[in-house]
């Protein structure tokens, strides 16, 4: 007997090859085969079966339609070079003849299949709004902000006012909010295109990781 299975082949963290297969073995054992793909790159190592059909039309059908709605000829995720058409093949696939609960590019274990071999796992809608809550109270913590902020520090900055008091500060644009002053000029002065702003002097020198 004669199977007809859709697959997606893939590269472990890499990129992905959807496609259709005819083969006499269970789909489960056609192991060695991933692909018709002419990328000589694209080195899959495993291979997911989407899904089996009754005919090689349906399975034509269903490729197209995952073809389309994933740009596998313009997704770089994908090694797929062209989509495919039945334009090609003996098969027209009749207008409307694929949707709703037939339609794969719709069905939830269709795209978690597909979602484990680009990532590795599978990501259900659940888990992606647990992660984008983590993601919006992680960057809410003033801790992590300043983490954040201390990393993107280039110099330690040596102010002078002008009643000659000194202030040693990485964090400057803050500290010329907090006195008024205008940090772009402050920055000229410490690289010695100024002399003075308002009187203020600065020298900057830069940060090693040993200070942050």
């Amino acid at each position: 007997m004669k199977h007809f299975y859709l697959y997606y082949s893939y590269e472990e963290y890499g990129r992905g090859y959807i496609g259709k297969r005819e083969c006499w073995c269970l789909p489960e054992k056609d192991i060695k085969y991933f692909g018709s793909f002419s990328d000589k790159t694209f080195r899959p190592t495993k291979k997911i079966i989407l899904e089996e059909f009754d005919s090689v039309e349906e399975a034509l059908e269903a490729e197209c339609v995952l073809h389309n709605f994933y740009e596998v000829d313009k997704n770089p995720h994908f090694a797929n070079k062209a989509r495919q058409t039945s334009k090609k093949f003996y098969y027209v696939s009749p207008l409307g003849s694929i949707s709703g609960d037939k339609n794969p590019s719709k069905r939830p274990e269709v795209k978690e299949k597909i979602a484990k071999g680009n990532r590795g796992k599978i990501r259900t809608a659940e888990h992606r709004k647990k992660m984008s809550e983590y993601r919006k109270g992680r960057l809410k913590n003033e801790e992590h902000k300043k983490k954040i902020k201390l990393s993107n520090c280039r110099y330690i900055y040596t102010l002078i006012s002008p009643q000659g008091q000194i202030t040693e500060t990485i964090f400057y644009t803050d500290f010329c909010k907090e006195h008024n002053l205008n940090f772009r000029k402050i920055n000229e002065v410490a690289r010695g295109i100024r002399l003075h702003h308002k009187k203020w002097k600065a020298l900057r020198y830069p940060i090693s990781k040993g200070d942050k």
